[in-house]
């Protein structure tokens, strides 16, 4: 309850508070101030004391600007005609955009606990409804803008609904339909009228009265007045008198006219406080949504709800008072840290309800004098929660003070994004009542008494997230609504868990840092950090996975190992053949430590070398013929390579860097005769018994990745990580001896070691692809079917290759898809062709795959699944802290499969392999844990989805943007076959996203229709300027997008003059712009919102285009459209166009730039009749 309202609640008990210095002085009638209400006066002294300081400053000004009454216009049939408020303005416009919802209806339910007089009750509620005019107002369009028609007094009927005769259960349950079902029904704002009530009869001392009116009427404070006047009415009625209420000073229409007439003189300052607190860049609060957000904001809602102690409340009651600030502020400071931890940002704003009855003219006024309060909370700094306390307190002061600027005055003068997908200013509210000393004293008999009174949820939502608080003798009971649409009920009720978490840590202590509050239950953390990751499995006694490989050759000698095109080697074969390797390459000085260069083609010998290094106790190092020589130069010095095997064809183009020591060079086929020349047997043989070739911590291979500053760095994943790999992936995904395997991927590409070792590992056959045919989705076809393949590992760029050259697919085969984030659309073509399909998670730091996830056809939501063996996997927030179920983190992976770290690179591996809180170094690992940079969220079951990688996410125009989303509905078009977004900055300042299109075969699409097809799912901030279709999309060796590699679009450096109206519909139009902006300039390309237009203004814009020009306008095609666009909609309704019209053809010069996000237009709008012919 606001601070006004409280005041009001004493003098209605005749109370009177004033303030002297630093002393609260109360003056009040015996018996008045009860004990809680005399706690409640000293907990909010310093809210108190401030106000009553603020309202003797303004205490002159405020005498000078009384509300004075109107003179209304005369209308037809005895009505009157009034402007709109500022509030009521907003809310017409809204009712013009989306018109027939129920998201403004307030119903309102007062339970009665005995017997009622319905006639009694009927004329009752005629009363007040002839006492408050604004109850028979009705909004609609003049000739010069919206105004409010108030028509003569009227009867409101009071259907009744008998449910006496039903069992308790069923009528409990019908009862809640029923008002339900009339809190729901939409109102006509033009018709009216704009009050209907229902009464349910559930026994006959037992009746429920539903009231409900729009918004534009009423409000909180509102419902009290009606309350205590339709009691006053209905006790009058039984005694068969007329109602003796005092004469109201004003009505609600005076009002509004008082308030658009701007008399107020400090609301110049009250203004440019706002503007101040309020300037761009506004945050935008980013909430974990569970659905995608659509280019509308979604109005179907749900509630969920819980309670805190009382004890907890009194606490923090007492935090609050150490610093001068309110129980109120002390929750508004909790619920801002919860935003701050959930969404990830340091500033939020929360918009909270006042009653805005600082006139006395207005407190016994039914009518929507409500105003929001835009509160721009700070959270920067790392603060702790009583530093927070103190800021959140200033800025509520300050707001109090400013409390007069109405809201929809505030966000037309910020000049604020018209973004349809979201509020503006604010996308979350809260609103708190302290129901302790909210009620005024009644008398002791009424003839109609409430014995409750509550807001029926009409199962709509207003914001992304409200917060609706009240404290009552029990404690808090905290209620969150929200839309449906963004979020499931499992996500909002773990954000309540977290806020009451939250809430009784501070009530605890507050000198925490706000990173450092917990937001989970210890049952919570214990299930996410440490059941989740019960993977321990016992490995092989094994030194390396070379020996895997040795105890399955000892088992099945004679299987068929290894095949190239017709070449076949079995078990026993490669054996012996990597063993007399192995000792040539011992004989050249490999050994533990030392790193051995693979420069070969796909080959058997390239597998054959493989072995043979890690037989030696050396790692291999991929060289990739097909890097450019500078990168392999690199790579080369940089890991100190002692030997590099190639083969004679290759051996002049191994890279010899220069200086220093060069590495030995090997040729497999040179060398022949040496090598068939050294024994078959392995090299352990020689040694004495118990001991090997390698040390289970020593480096397996060294993989080389991209890095951020064009230098690769190389990656040292050592023989434990690799053997638990590989045994870890035997049983899931699973691969069994009479498994082919077809391996297509690069040996630079770390998942290559899944294909070339796990099939042996369980006596599986491998078959080579030579790099011709995996790179070519024809003969790769040709090769799957021809080898009787049952297994394939590929990233989505193969998978897509495969299917557009007809693959066919076999039952049973199983689908390893990994390397880029699974895109949604290859689900299905996968499914037709495979009998499973799995997708694969993990970087080459964490060895090869670190999560996996069998897929379902029917789950929309793509999971990366949860670890594997020996590994745990973490969703941190920026300070380490577990995330909650929902709430997006970066993945930190633990266990054996961390590798370690970066070869000469020690800064970085500190930076990256950090010591794992929750885990120490043991058998099972080695303490540490890789921060991934990959961002993912945590599923209820406790598997994981990937969102994005840290840096994918953008900000464009202060907006937030999961390119992936894009991505995703993008390739939900039939005519897309790839798809790729990105944010270029070719001009600087001016950063705009194009997204690269590869279509179908035989498939045509221009940019206007990819653009509806977006805005069929997506706000109109996340529609690419610039679309660009390319034959193909670049990609890396590994077969990933090679994002940097994306040409400029055509044309970003261009900027044209803007062309002046020439048509007479544009020039008709630009002259009501013209006049209605007050501006001298106005383009034909030019939208209004841009100019500077606003809500009201644009209603005015509509009304005078119908009375002038004859069209009757869509809000929403003024809101997306520039005056050419709208001119041409003139010319397509009347059946004509405009001769030599720009607007009569493409338009032939670029837009203006947008400063302004629009929207999707409604079917049947301009936009429909347009079609795709609008933008370029």
């Amino acid at each position: 309850m606001s601070v006004a309202a409280f005041l009001s609640r004493l003098r209605d008990r005749g109370i009177e508070l004033r303030a002297e210095g630093d002393k609260l002085l109360v003056n009040a009638p015996k018996g008045a101030i009860t004990d809680d209400l005399g706690d409640e006066i000293r907990r909010r002294k310093p809210e108190l004391l401030a106000f009553l300081r603020l309202g003797a400053e303004a205490g002159t000004a405020r005498a000078s600007i009384a509300i004075a009454k109107a003179t209304l216009t005369p209308a037809a049939g005895g009505a009157f005609e009034a402007p709109l408020s500022f509030g009521q303005g907003r809310l017409f416009y809204l009712d013009q955009l989306d018109p027939g919802l129920a998201v403004y209806n307030v119903p309102v339910a007062f339970f009665v606990d005995h017997a009622l007089d319905v006639t009694a009750l009927r004329s009752s509620l005629a009363d007040v409804v002839a006492r408050h005019a604004v109850l028979r107002t009705t909004l609609r369009l003049g000739p010069r803008g919206p105004v409010q028609h108030i028509a003569p007094p009227f009867v409101v009927e009071i259907p009744v609904v008998d449910l006496s005769e039903m069992a308790r259960d069923e009528m409990d349950a019908r009862c809640q339909a029923v008002l339900s079902e009339h809190a729901r029904a939409p109102f006509d704002l033009a018709r009216g009228p704009l009050i209907r009530a229902v009464l349910v009869r559930l026994e006959t001392t037992r009746s429920v009265l539903l009231v409900t009116t729009h918004h534009v009427v009423t409000d909180g404070w509102s419902q009290d007045v009606f309350e205590r006047e339709l009691a006053a009415c209905y006790e009058a009625r039984l005694r068969g008198e007329e109602p003796r209420l005092p004469a109201l000073e004003l009505q609600y229409a005076d009002y509004a006219v008082w308030q658009t007439d701007g008399r107020d003189p400090e609301q110049a300052k009250k203004l440019d406080h706002w503007l101040n607190n309020l300037a761009a860049p506004l945050p935008v609060l980013e909430l974990p949504t569970t659905e995608q957000r659509g280019p509308r904001a979604p109005t179907e809602g749900a509630t969920a709800r819980i309670d805190v102690e009382a004890d907890v409340v009194d606490r923090l009651a007492a935090l609050g008072r150490r610093d001068g600030a309110t129980l109120f502020m002390v929750l508004v400071a909790a619920y801002a840290t919860l935003l701050h931890r959930v969404a990830g940002q340091d500033e939020v704003v929360i918009g909270t309800p006042i009653a805005n009855r600082n006139h006395g003219q207005t407190m016994e006024l039914i009518g929507y004098f409500a105003n929001t309060l835009a509160l721009r909370i700070d959270l920067s700094g790392a603060p702790t929660f009583r530093e927070l306390v103190r800021r959140v307190r200033e800025t509520c002061l300050g707001a109090y003070a400013n409390q007069d600027v109405p809201f929809e005055q505030l966000v037309d003068k910020l000049g604020v994004p018209r973004d349809l997908s979201r509020s503006p200013v604010y996308q979350t509210i809260f609103a708190f009542e302290d129901v302790l000393s909210a009620s005024p004293a009644k008398p002791e008999a009424r003839a109609f008494v409430v014995s409750r009174r509550e807001t029926v949820h009409a199962k709509v939502a207003r914001n992304d997230l409200s917060a609706w608080v009240s404290r009552t003798d029990t404690g808090l009971r905290i209620t969150f609504e929200y839309p449906t649409a963004l979020f499931d009920d499992a996500f909002i009720e773990r954000l309540l868990a977290s806020l009451r978490v939250l809430l009784g840590a501070l009530a605890d202590g507050a000198e925490s840092p706000l990173a450092e509050l917990p937001l989970l239950t210890e049952e919570e953390r214990h299930r996410i950090v440490t059941a989740w990751n019960g993977t321990d499995a016992t490995l092989p006694d094994v030194s390396g996975a070379h020996q895997l490989y040795e105890r399955q050759a000892d088992k099945t000698p004679d299987a068929i190992a290894l095949q190239f095109r017709d070449q076949r080697l079995t078990f026993r074969e490669l054996d012996a053949r990597a063993n007399r390797l192995a000792r040539h390459l011992a004989n050249l000085g490999a050994k533990q430590g030392t790193l051995v260069g693979v420069f070969l083609e796909r080959s058997l010998e390239m597998v054959v070398t493989l072995y043979a290094i890690l037989k030696a106790g050396a790692a291999y190092v991929p060289l990739d013929p097909e890097y450019p020589v500078d990168r392999l130069l690199l790579m080369v010095s940089d890991s100190e390579l002692g030997i590099v095997v190639t083969s004679d064809a290759l051996a002049p183009r191994v890279p010899i860097p220069s200086g220093g020591t060069p590495p030995t060079v090997v040729s497999v086929d040179g060398a022949a005769a040496t090598i068939g020349a050294c024994s078959a047997e392995r090299l352990l043989g020689s040694l004495p018994k118990g001991q090997s070739t390698v040390a289970t911590d020593e480096a397996a291979y060294v993989i080389y990745t991209s890095g951020s500053t064009g230098v690769p760095k190389g990656v040292v994943v050592p023989h434990r990580a690799l053997v638990s790999f590989l045994m870890s992936m035997a049983k899931k995904p699973g691969i069994a001896p009479s498994d082919t395997l077809v391996a297509v991927t690069t040996l630079s590409f770390d998942i290559a070691g899944l294909e070339l070792f796990l099939p042996h590992v369980v006596g599986a056959k491998v078959v080579v692809a030579s790099a011709d045919v995996a790179q070519n989705g024809r003969k790769l076809r040709d090769l799957l079917e021809s080898s009787g393949a049952t297994i394939m590992q590929a990233t989505p760029a193969t998978w897509r290759a495969l299917i557009a050259a007809g693959w066919r697919g076999a039952k049973p085969f199983k689908v390893l898809c990994g390397g880029e984030a699974f895109p949604a659309d290859l689900l299905a073509p996968l499914f037709e062709r495979a009998s499973a399909i799995w997708n694969m998670y993990g970087p080459t730091e964490t060895t090869i795959w670190s999560t996996c996830a069998p897929l379902d056809a029917s789950d929309p939501r793509i999971s990366i699944g949860g670890p594997i063996d020996n590994t745990s996997v973490y969703v941190l927030d920026p300070l380490g802290q577990p995330t909650p179920l929902g709430v997006p983190g970066e993945l930190c992976i633990g266990g054996l499969g961390v590798s370690l770290g970066y070869k000469n690179r020690q800064t970085l591996t500190d930076a990256r392999f950090v010591p794992d809180p929750f885990r120490a170094a043991s058998a099972l690992g080695p303490g540490k844990m890789y921060k991934t940079g990959d961002v993912v969220t945590q599923r209820a079951d406790g598997t994981l989805l990937y969102q994005r990688r840290v840096d994918h996410q953008v900000k464009v125009r202060g907006y937030r943007i999961e390119l992936g989303e894009i991505e995703s509905v993008l390739a939900e078009h039939e005519a897309v076959d790839r798809s790729v977004v990105i944010v270029r900055e070719d001009r600087p300042g001016d950063a705009r996203l194009v997204a690269y299109l590869v279509l179908k075969r035989d498939q045509l699409l221009t940019a206007s229709e990819v653009r509806k097809h977006l805005r069929k799912k997506l706000p109109e901030y996340m529609i690419p300027q610039h679309v660009v279709e390319l034959p193909a999309l670049p990609l890396t060796p590994a077969g990933k997008i090679a994002r940097q590699a994306l040409p400029p679009p055509d044309g970003v450096a261009k900027r044209e003059d803007a062309r002046a109206p020439s048509s007479p519909s544009e020039l008709s139009l630009a002259r009501i712009w013209r006049e209605v902006l007050a501006t001298e300039s106005v383009a034909a390309t030019d939208n209004f919102f841009e100019l500077g237009g606003h809500s009201l203004l644009s209603m005015v814009v509509i009304a005078r285009v119908e009375t002038e020009l004859g069209h009757r306008l869509n809000p929403r095609d003024l809101l997306l459209l520039t005056l050419e666009q709208l001119a041409k909609g003139f010319g397509v309704a009347d059946g004509v166009t405009d001769a030599g019209s720009a607007a009569s053809s493409e338009p032939k010069v670029a837009p203006r730039p947008p400063t302004t996000p629009k929207a999707e237009a409604p079917r049947g709008g301009l936009l429909s009749q347009l079609k795709g012919k609008i933008f370029r």
